[in-house]
């Protein structure tokens, strides 16, 4: 009983360490995602900051807003209108 009791106990302890590396690796984005012997950890950091200090990050932030916009007149579009049939014949 107390030996099933262990290996169950182990059992979730790495399930839990399983999801916490997965959800680290989501987190962090392409730095993990590496094949240099340093790693790629300052490669990620300096590209945030450049498109910070360039303004690249603000454009795409933008863009985003945008997108969403549309999206979102869209949606409002054809719940007052309907949506356009799928056949045209």
């Amino acid at each position: 009983m107390m030996s099933r009791l262990i290996t169950l106990a182990a059992s979730v302890v790495m399930a839990a360490a399983v999801l916490v590396a997965s959800a680290t690796a989501q987190t962090v984005g392409t730095a993990n995602s590496c094949n240099k012997i340093n790693g790629c950890m300052w490669d990620f950091i300096y590209e945030n900051q450049m498109m910070k200090q360039s303004g690249l990050l603000t454009k795409a932030m933008e863009e985003g807003r945008a997108n969403k916009e549309a999206f979102e007149a869209l949606r409002e579009w054809e719940r007052t209108h309907g949506t356009a049939p799928s056949n045209l014949r």
